[in-house]
């Protein structure tokens, strides 16, 4: 882009002028540039590394689950505590939602 147009276009320039100024990768002039095989190492390293990533968090993402826990503190532990609990979750089936109690011995009830 050119100052000499003068005008809204000169406004313009200062703009992305001003925008490149916050440019904290300047491009270096290819003729004092040099390929290296340790840059090159260090490229694919790190692309690597990228996709690895990408791709851990979307199987974390789409293998997602819900854990909840509650604890119900109660003196008289001779009998049995009457628990009723609503649960509303959308857009699961019915047979994919399983709920297990125990008690404070560590024994399964259902």
């Amino acid at each position: 882009i050119n100052a000499e147009y003068g005008g809204s276009h000169s406004l313009s320039y200062m703009g992305i002028e001003s925008l490149r100024s916050l440019d904290l990768y300047k491009k270096v002039p290819t003729d004092i540039t040099k390929r290296t095989i340790s840059g090159a190492i260090v490229s694919v390293i790190c692309i690597a590394v990228t996709f690895y990533l990408m791709f851990a968090e979307l199987v974390l993402y789409s293998n997602g689950s819900m854990k909840t826990s509650i604890f119900v503190s109660y003196q008289n532990q001779e009998e049995d505590i009457p628990v009723r609990i609503n649960l509303t979750i959308k857009e699961k089936f019915c047979d994919d939602i399983d709920m297990h109690m125990q008690n404070s011995l560590g024994q399964n009830e259902q």
